[in-house]
């Protein structure tokens, strides 16, 4: 079985053709996914834009032969999977930024690199909360 992670490697680094059988094609090829994968890198998102215009009126096949035969074959490695960033936010700091602003987890994360620790601090101060013994710091 064949996986959607497959075919990103087959139309960028291998230009091995993985259509065999039309049936098994349209079970395993995810569009989505290739083109989710294929967006993630500056040197193939022109043709995942093409492609994401175009998704719902062509069929899977022409979409595997537009990535395979459009993209040039490529051995330098690309970051093709985001990862989730991580925060040194703790759940005390999101829980006030939430629910004193009324936003989602995703919002207060970004308000809280725009703030700042010392501005956190000093806000949680104002409302009369206490700091964790450990996220003190001498003065």
């Amino acid at each position: 079985m064949t996986s959607p992670f497959d075919y990103v490697k087959s139309v960028t680094k291998t230009k091995e053709q993985l259509y065999t059988e039309p049936e098994l094609f349209n079970k395993e090829y995810v569009p989505f996914i290739v083109n989710r994968a294929l967006s993630n890198s500056p040197n193939f998102l022109p043709f995942a834009e093409v492609i994401d215009k175009y998704s719902g009126t062509l069929d899977k096949k022409l979409q595997y032969d537009f990535y395979f035969h459009g993209i040039p074959k490529s051995s330098r490695y690309e970051q093709l999977w985001t990862k989730k960033e991580s925060h040194s936010l703790s759940e005390e700091h999101l829980s006030i930024i939430q629910t004193e602003m009324n936003v989602s987890t995703k919002r207060a994360m970004q308000i809280y690199k725009l703030i700042g620790e010392k501005q956190m601090d000093d806000f949680i101060k104002t409302r009369g909360g206490k700091l964790n013994a450990t996220r003190t710091k001498p003065t």
